[in-house]
């Protein structure tokens, strides 16, 4: 259980530092300020699709309700795959690198234990 705790600390680190860097640099004018909206919605993106499994996988013990699992899971992706479509239609307000850095969270989500939920 103190993982879990261990590792959220450990993403929020790196949320901050991230932003810190990308700050940084537009602030000493290096890259623009759409770097900074691509990390949010990454992020925001990254952390939606994470409270949609430990939801779903939540219910799934509860109720054992395979049917909603599958429409959970479609969901996630339709998450992705529109956030997505919009950071490659609106690049002047999203930068697709920015995006890309903000679903780096993602990548970590395996190591949570599911048996706490």
């Amino acid at each position: 259980m103190m993982t879990n705790y261990f590792l959220i600390i450990g993403l929020v680190v790196i949320f901050t530092i991230s932003i810190t860097i990308v700050s940084t640099l537009v602030i000493l004018k290096i890259v623009s300020w759409n770097w900074i909206t691509g990390v949010l919605l990454g992020t925001i993106t990254s952390y939606t699709s994470f409270l949609l499994v430990s939801k779903s996988a939540r219910l799934l013990i509860k109720t054992e309700n395979h049917y909603f699992l599958y429409f959970m899971f479609l969901l996630r992706i339709g998450v992705y795959f529109i956030t997505t479509v919009t950071v490659l239609l609106l690049n002047d307000l999203f930068a697709i690198e920015g995006f890309l850095i903000g679903l780096v969270n993602s990548i970590f989500y395996p190591f949570f234990k599911y048996k706490s939920v």
